[in-house]
């Protein structure tokens, strides 16, 4: 069976006597296909749901769509590794006084303060918050699983966001706020009722909430009552268009009958124009860009890596059901855009950064060692060499195999991936602190290692 090793960074593994470099990788090309697809379809789209000034809406969309592509490249050049220090801290911190601005001078629209001047600061606390969640966790891995203490920061932080972008107020993207926050938790391996715990409390918050704001409560109310009116319209024009959609341009629920459709409702514009095929081909989309950035953070080199793809293309997916779900009628209205087509500049320019980071990682990931060119962990030889090297670890208490797996991740040159591949991700709940059975790292000799004869070069 091949072993996963790091690639594009240097790292000595004693059990598998392996010391080498290898070259970053290009981007993934699925996922970066799959996005310049969406985008495309969003410029089409914006432009045809707009039966008034069509031309004006598309000149401000295709500026939007530049600095969104720049920002694609700036995240995808820049080093994912660099956020996982202080400057994800400054970002939060950043990200936290833009938010008081705008409840203070914030231009209030719809009887609520989100923006400030064309931006809308909402949207950068959703990466802002997986930033600061990806490098606690990674900075304190096996130690936030059996503690309640340890996952009071994180609370208190995506407690703060959520507050406010409640003010504002915002209750969709605090929605998206809480979804990211358990599913990070989850992957982080919080206990599970520790997250029941969490979910029960944002319950009961919400429901405080929806009965806090008029606005919020209407909008429940009258989705259960029966008076939807916008939602009913989207219905009338997904249904209208059929298999293959009335075709481009002729939909007719443009025309006043369904507002905001460029933004809040412009699936509704997909399913009456492309029909049922044109719709689902918008969910494959985004089903590939979760299922490849999910095997991007599967391979990733780093810990903070994994987090950080899986949280960003988590919420992508999610943000597209939430919308979805809304222009079906499924959920109540929340005001959220459907990522990269709907009109808008902040929640692109964002979304695309981020995705931009997920193909940084991208880079990073991990290839195939041919079979018998490396001794796997269950190897004789890889336990004698290791023994040799630590000699005290068989009487440290633990067993032989947790206590190289701990040291390993210990002294940061080990990718997160190879002990997840090798399912040694127990390894994370063990309590005892690395300093007490780990000798440093210098007890380990380069000299000692063996690098391979070959190297596949085929792709994950």
């Amino acid at each position: 069976m091949p072993i996963l090793l790091n690639e594009g960074r240097r790292f000595v593994m004693p059990s598998i006597s392996f010391n080498h470099t290898l070259r970053p990788r290009r981007i993934d090309a699925t996922l970066l296909f799959a996005t310049i697809i969406l985008v495309t379809i969003g410029l089409i789209m914006v432009y045809s749901s707009t039966f008034y000034q069509g031309s004006t809406y598309l000149r401000w969309e295709i500026l939007r769509v530049i600095a969104g592509v720049i920002a694609l490249i700036i995240g995808t050049k820049l080093h994912y590794v660099r956020f996982s220090g202080n400057l994800k801290n400054i970002i939060l911190v950043i990200t936290i006084g833009i938010l008081l601005l705008t409840i203070i001078l914030g231009k209030r629209v719809a009887g609520a303060k989100r923006w400030i001047g064309i931006i809308q600061p909402a949207e950068f606390a959703k990466l802002s918050l997986i930033l600061y969640l990806a490098g606690y966790f990674a900075e304190r891995i096996g130690e936030t699983q059996d503690s309640f203490k340890k996952i009071l920061p994180p609370l208190a932080v995506t407690g703060v966001l959520i507050l406010l972008t409640v003010i504002q107020p915002a209750i969709g993207t605090s929605l998206i706020l809480t979804a990211t926050t358990l599913t990070i938790f989850f992957l982080a391996g919080v206990k599970i009722k520790y997250m029941a715990i969490i979910s029960l409390v944002a319950l009961a918050g919400f429901l405080i909430l929806i009965f806090v704001f008029p606005h919020s409560r209407n909008r429940i109310k009258n989705f259960w009552s029966g008076n939807r009116y916008q939602q009913e319209q989207s219905k009338i024009g997904i249904g209208s268009g059929c298999l293959f959609g009335k075709g481009l341009g002729e939909g007719r629920q443009k025309f006043k009958f369904l507002p905001k459709m460029a933004t809040d409702f412009i699936f509704a514009a997909i399913g009456e124009e492309f029909g049922f095929f044109g719709s689902t081909l918008i969910f494959i989309l985004f089903l590939i860009i979760l299922l490849r950035g999910l095997k991007i953070a599967q391979t990733a080199d780093e810990y903070f890596g994994f987090l950080l793809a899986s949280g960003i293309t988590c919420m992508l997916f999610l943000y597209a059901l939430i919308h979805i779900g809304v222009t079906l009628g499924v959920l109540p209205p929340t005001g959220q855009p459907l990522p990269f087509i709907s009109y808008g500049g902040s929640a692109l320019v964002t979304n695309l950064f981020a995705l931009g980071q997920v193909l940084n990682i991208s880079k990073f990931r991990m290839t195939r060692i041919c079979p018998g060119h490396l001794a796997s962990l269950n190897g004789r030889s890889a336990l004698r060499d290791t023994r040799r090297a630590l000699p005290h670890l068989s009487r440290s208490g633990h067993t032989l195999r947790v206590a190289v797996i701990r040291y390993l991740l210990s002294v940061h040159r080990c990718p997160f991936s190879v002990i997840r591949y090798l399912r040694l991700w127990r390894i994370i709940r063990c309590p005892l602190p690395v300093s007490r059975v780990l000798p440093p790292p210098s007890s380990l000799t380069p000299s000692s290692l063996n690098p391979p004869k070959q190297i596949c070069q085929e792709a994950i």
